[in-house]
């Protein structure tokens, strides 16, 4: 253990140096974080129920089919059906496979497994943000940057949006914090290797993931040029570097299944299921959505705002005062401004379309995320160069400095929130029990070449996950086919109710007000209410605040 300390007034190298010790630390308090984390989603989070009623069960389902592949036909068929048969986002397919591969199969096994992740970006924040600074200093980052809620939400929540965002935060970071330019070629390669990875994280998401690409690399390249016109002579070949290393990266899944990602991406932002995903909101609260509207608050609550303001602040006051005589000059020519011109521009791309969802501003989320802490590690660097001075009062200084360090530290674990709370434990664990009675009943009792229209919630989604996890024998894959009534056209959705041997709805379906296809519930329910479709099972209804049952309904054979 090295006897350095905050007070040691000594700041090594620059240099990224990695030390199989450290790695050790960092890899043991990732997992202490990790567990904790999963721990209190179990009690009272997401992980009793909450993933279940949300995206993140389709990648556990995908993972937990690809497992079952892989154990039952080996690796080289597993690689043939990732080609065939591609993910629909790597980054949630991946850790969920992972995870019940590595752990069993347990719900919370995919959230282990981004325990990799929670370890990649501590990685990242003590021997890359941090470089230079003695052990103690590292560890006063990493436990402060651990209070923010976005590493909490990456543990629990199975969307893949949470990594694509963190990825994307580290990729634009490292082309704009410094002299891009004039950067390593290892700098390069490393930054488009994350922005390859962002892009095939979650490839639904690649218009954004290139916007932000390019423009990083655009803006970066421009300041450098403008500071120094010598520098163009390096803009090809630095810039070529990166987008190759980001090309390469991602070729293998957008030659074979980039159209379907094409497809899907048009189909959500303007197909007939677009609609779900729209956000009505004044201009202000557009602009504000992810900042103190409902996508800031989820991501990062108003505190964190308000203390990456505060930095803000204390830094540039700081730089004024280094800088005085030629503050202006100094701010343009030695600045980082590419970074902050990101960070707007990061922000206007997710803040202007309709289109919002709290998980989407994760990328914006990353970025305050890494200046907050930026910032951090210049305040220490500052304190050090201080006590550098013979002239001051050192005991004194010190005393300010661990009395900023125990202020700092009793703010964050203060506003520390977990990613989800408030959970009633009877009720869910009542609503996933009663889950797991319909999978097995639409199993055992339901021919597999039965078709199931849903108006409600996604029960066959839980059902399927229940049987999955079960491994009811080797025809794991032939589950009914199913749709739900989630698009606005009633006469497709009288088509579906028309072709279906069953359908599953809800007394108590105010919870789908938002679907467009809600108003039309009233007419379909009068439909299936008749003499062609008779009541085939009732279960109660635990997530209803009304007492309300689901049903199922078999059309009567005549």
């Amino acid at each position: 253990m090295t006897t350095e300390t905050l007070a040691t007034p000594r700041i090594t190298s620059p240099k990224v140096e990695f030390t199989l010790g450290r790695t050790l630390l960092w890899l043991g308090i990732a997992a202490l974080f990790t567990t904790l984390q999963i721990q209190q989603s179990l009690n009272s989070g997401k992980l009793m129920f909450g993933f279940m009623l949300d995206d993140d069960l389709a990648y556990y389902s995908d993972g937990l089919q690809r497992l079952y592949f892989l154990q039952r036909d080996g690796i080289i068929k597993l690689l043939k059906r990732l080609v065939t048969i591609p993910p629909h986002a790597l980054g949630g397919t991946l850790f969920a496979l992972l995870g019940f591969a590595v752990f069993g199969i347990h719900d919370w096994a995919p959230s282990a497994a981004r325990g990799l992740v929670i370890f990649g970006m501590i990685l990242f924040i003590a021997e890359y943000l941090c470089r230079g600074l003695p052990l103690l200093g590292k560890l006063f980052i990493v436990t402060l940057a651990l209070t923010w809620r976005l590493l909490g939400i990456t543990v629990v929540e199975g969307r893949p949006d949470m990594i694509l965002g963190l990825l994307l935060a580290i990729g634009i970071f490292l082309v704009t914090e410094s002299g891009w330019l004039t950067a390593s070629w290892q700098k390069h390669v490393i930054a488009g290797a994350f922005f390859g990875a962002a892009l095939v994280c979650k490839p639904s998401m690649f218009p954004i993931s290139l916007f932000l690409l390019f423009s990083a690399l655009f803006v970066a390249s421009f300041i450098d040029i403008y500071r120094d016109r010598h520098t163009r002579n390096k803009l090809f070949i630095t810039n070529a570097c990166c987008t190759g290393v980001t090309l390469a990266v991602m070729a293998p899944y957008y030659l074979i299944h980039g159209a379907a990602a094409v497809r899907y991406f048009m189909d959500v932002i303007f197909g007939q299921g677009s609609e779900v995903w729209h956000v009505n909101l004044p201009l202000l609260g557009h602009a504000l959505y992810y900042l103190t509207g409902a996508g800031g608050e989820w991501l990062m609550r108003h505190h964190w705002l308000g203390a990456w303001m505060f930095l803000a602040v204390i830094n540039l006051f700081i730089y004024w005062r280094r800088n005085r005589r030629e503050f202006w000059s100094s701010l343009i020519q030695k600045f980082p401004l590419a970074l902050p011109m990101m960070m707007i521009l990061t922000w206007l791309v997710l803040s202007i379309p309709k289109t919002k969802g709290v998980y989407f501003g994760a990328a914006l989320a990353g970025l305050f995320f890494l200046t907050a802490l930026q910032m951090l590690v210049f305040l220490v660097r500052q304190y050090h160069d201080h006590l550098r001075n013979a002239d001051l009062n050192h005991r004194r200084y010190l005393l300010l400095g661990w009395l900023g360090v125990l202020g700092s530290l009793g703010f964050a674990w203060g506003q520390f929130r977990w990613p989800a709370d408030g959970a009633e434990p009877e009720r869910w664990r009542s609503a996933y029990k009663i889950t797991e009675t319909i999978a097995l009943d639409l199993r055992m009792d339901i021919p597999s070449d039965a078709r199931i229209f849903v108006l409600s919630r996604g029960y066959l989604d839980m059902a399927k996950y229940h049987i999955l996890k079960r491994r009811a024998g080797r025809k794991y894959d032939q589950f009914p086919a199913y749709n739900s009534f989630i698009l606005n056209d009633l006469n497709t959705n009288r088509k579906l109710l028309t072709e279906a041997d069953y359908v599953i709805i809800e007394t108590d379906a105010d919870h789908i007000q938002r679907w467009p296809a809600y108003s039309q519930l009233p007419i379909l329910l009068a439909e299936i209410q008749s003499p062609k479709f008779r009541l085939w099972r009732e279960y109660p209804d635990y997530l209803s605040d009304k007492g309300g049952k689901i049903l199922i309904y078999q059309r009567v054979n005549k």
